[in-house]
C-alpha cells in the first residue's frame, strides 16, 4: 500500500499521560476518598479527631459555615505541604432590606511553570441550604442543612483534585497556573462567585477555563 505525503509527516500520536501519572490519579481519586470527604463536610462524621465537631449545616448564615471555612483551609494547606498558596477572599454583600454580611471564598493557587500564561480554575461552592417551597419556616440559621450532594460532593472532589494535582506537579509542574476556588453564599445569590468573577474581570485575569462541580454525587 502507497503512503501518501500527509500520512508520511503526522507525527506519532503520545499518550497525554505516563503511567506513573496515571496510577497517581487512580490513588488520588477514588470513591472510598470521595465519599469520606463528603461524610466530613455534610454531617455524617466529625470533621477531624480531635475536637470531634460535627457540621451541622454549611448555610451561608450558619454558625458552621465558619467551621467548614476553617477545616477547608487546613486540609488546602496539608494538601499543598508548601506548594499552594492558601488564602481567604473576603467579601461583603448589602442586604435589599438593609444591613450587609461579610464572608469568605476560599483559593488555592498552584504557580505554573510559566507563570505569564493563562490559568485554569476548578471551583465549586461550599455552602449549601435545606429550604424550598414545602418549608416555608426553614431558619438558615438554625436548621440542619447538611448538603452532602449540593454541594459537599464539589467540595470533595476539588480537593481530590488538588491532592491529585499536587502529586502531579512533582513530577512535571503544570505550565498554566492552577487555582482551586470554593465559593461561598452561592445559595443565597450566586454571591460569591460573582464577586470573585468581578475582581478577576477588573484584574484582567488571563482564565482560560473553570471547571465547575455541582452536584457530581447526583444520581438519577
Amino acid at each position: 500500500m502507497t503512503q501518501t505525503a500527509n500520512s508520511l509527516s503526522t507525527p506519532p500520536v503520545e499518550a497525554a499521560l505516563s503511567e506513573e501519572e496515571i496510577e497517581i490519579l487512580r490513588g488520588e481519586i477514588t470513591p472510598e476518598l470521595i465519599a469520606a470527604e463528603v461524610s466530613r463536610y455534610s454531617g455524617g462524621k466529625p470533621l477531624d479527631d480531635a475536637n470531634r465537631t460535627t457540621i451541622k449545616s454549611r448555610h451561608a448564615f450558619h454558625e458552621h459555615n465558619t467551621l467548614a471555612i476553617e477545616a477547608l483551609l487546613e486540609d488546602l494547606e496539608r494538601i499543598g505541604d508548601g506548594s499552594l498558596s492558601v488564602l481567604l477572599d473576603p467579601f461583603t454583600e448589602v442586604l435589599p432590606f438593609g444591613g450587609s454580611y461579610s464572608l469568605n471564598n476560599i483559593e488555592a493557587q498552584l504557580v505554573g511553570s510559566e507563570p505569564r500564561e493563562e490559568m485554569v480554575l476548578i471551583t465549586a461552592h461550599l455552602d449549601s441550604t435545606a429550604q424550598n417551597r414545602d418549608d416555608p419556616d426553614y431558619d438558615p440559621t438554625k436548621d440542619p442543612a447538611p448538603g452532602a450532594d449540593d454541594d459537599g460532593s464539589g467540595v470533595a472532589g476539588v480537593l481530590a483534585a488538588a491532592r491529585a494535582i499536587k502529586r502531579l506537579s512533582t513530577l512535571k509542574r503544570p505550565k498554566r497556573t492552577i487555582r482551586f476556588v470554593l465559593f461561598n453564599a452561592e445559595e443565597v445569590g450566586l454571591v460569591g462567585s460573582k464577586h470573585y468573577a468581578w475582581d478577576q474581570r477588573t484584574l484582567r485575569a488571563p482564565i482560560a477555563a473553570v471547571y465547575q462541580m455541582d452536584m457530581i454525587g447526583y444520581n438519577r
